[in-house]
This record gives C-alpha cells, sequence and structure tokens, in this order.
C-alpha cells in the first residue's frame, strides 16, 4: 500500500509546473480569422522570444512559458502588426490575447507606354 501511496506522490508532484501558457485568437476587424498569422512572444526580462503560428481557425497557443511580462506582436501579410506591450503570465496559468488585425492600405500603380507606328516611305 505504502508503494502506491509514494508512485502517486511521485507523479503529482511531476505533475505540477511552475510555467503557465498564453493563447487566443487573431482576426481582422471583420472577425474573420487569420490563419497561418505569426504571433512573436518576447520574454521581458531575458529578450529570449519564440514564435507560433496561428491555425486555420485564427486560433493560436504557446505553451511552457515562464511566469513573467511579455510583449507580444501578431503579423500576418497585407495588415499591420499588432502589439501587446506588456502582458503578464502566471504560474500554472493560461493567459488569453485577441488580436484584431487592420488592413494595410493597398497602393496600386499602372504605367502605360506607348511607341509611334513606323511609317515606310
Amino acid at each position: 500500500m505504502r508503494f502506491w501511496l509514494f508512485c502517486g506522490l511521485v507523479f503529482a508532484t511531476a505533475a505540477q509546473t511552475n510555467r503557465g501558457s498564453i493563447s487566443g485568437s487573431v482576426s481582422d476587424s471583420s472577425g474573420a480569422a487569420i490563419p497561418g498569422a505569426t504571433v512573436r512572444i518576447r520574454n521581458l526580462s531575458t529578450n529570449q522570444a519564440v514564435s507560433v503560428q496561428a491555425s486555420h481557425e485564427g486560433n493560436f497557443t504557446a505553451p511552457a512559458l515562464d511566469p513573467v511580462d511579455y510583449l507580444i506582436e501578431a503579423k500576418a501579410a497585407g495588415f499591420h502588426t499588432a502589439v501587446v506591450k506588456q502582458i503578464k503570465v502566471d504560474t500554472a496559468g493560461n493567459t488569453a490575447v485577441h488580436f484584431t488585425l487592420k488592413p494595410q492600405s493597398v497602393e496600386t500603380s499602372v504605367e502605360v507606354t506607348a511607341e509611334g507606328a513606323a511609317i515606310q516611305p
């Protein structure tokens, strides 16, 4: 009986963690998901960063983060980068962050050139 109690305590201790996570979503101003958006999470104490990709539904998760403050950026092609300058991750907790990216303005230019027809006398 003591053996099984000891095994239970070992597994319970191993399951505990002092790390947390950040999860959330990336969408556009209409609420549509932005699949494949890059979310970069930088530890403000050490400047170490981790990047994750948003799923097809626009969701992301960054597990096993130290319980400190982070700067988080979300970016995708055709959109302005969104930044959360300081977010706290708590021990054994999950912090939710939801990004709404604004579209970049699109510039279009058209160049037309023409040459006169050559006339042969």
